[in-house]
């Protein structure tokens, strides 16, 4: 498989699921205190969460990323083809994290669910036929899942492809319903 990050390498890599755009997922994970003021009716948890969120998307489209949703009402975001990544995203991400709850630091009960909802991908993945698929690894506060080369797992195969539908909900900012 080609590296297709558009800067002309061309050099093989081993494919991968990856989940570095955790930052993101932190702002669909936590939850805000309501915000009051004075002339208006207190805001519910979820109107602040939700206000925050789409915030965070305007700064994160305003910086280069057209594609980035909104939030739904409830707050929260929902990738339909996996988080964001790359160095443009990168960039983004590093110029609106300060919208984000922590500053985007996700913290390390946010980082085990969301590891064990990977890990619960990786088991769904294997229950639907694909039966060398590996278990999520942990690096630098980076969940990903390495397909390794010679594993005979062929990412665009119709059973890859199918089993990965079927296991959506499990893959976080996957696109999964709530």
């Amino acid at each position: 498989m080609h590296d297709d990050t558009g800067e002309g390498r061309g050099r093989l890599r081993r494919p991968r699921l990856r989940w570095a755009g955790i930052p993101a997922a932190v702002a669909g994970i936590a939850l805000l205190a309501a915000a009051c003021g004075a002339s208006s009716p207190p805001l519910t948890a979820t109107q602040a969460r939700y206000q925050k969120d789409l915030a965070y998307a305007q700064c994160i489209r305003s910086h280069g990323q057209p594609s980035f949703p909104d939030p739904s009402s409830q707050g929260g975001f929902k990738f339909p083809n996996g988080l964001p990544s790359g160095p443009a995203y990168q960039s983004a991400y590093t110029a609106c994290k300060k919208l984000l709850p922590n500053g985007g630091v996700v913290t390390a009960a946010q980082l085990r669910k969301l590891m064990g909802t990977a890990l619960k991908f990786a088991q769904c993945m294997r229950a639907h036929g694909i039966a060398n698929f590996p278990d999520p690894t942990m690096s630098n506060g980076t969940i990903s899942i390495a397909i390794p080369q010679g594993s005979g797992i062929d990412t665009s195969s119709p059973q890859f492809l199918a089993s990965q539908q079927a296991c959506r909900s499990l893959k976080p900012g996957g696109g999964g319903s709530s």
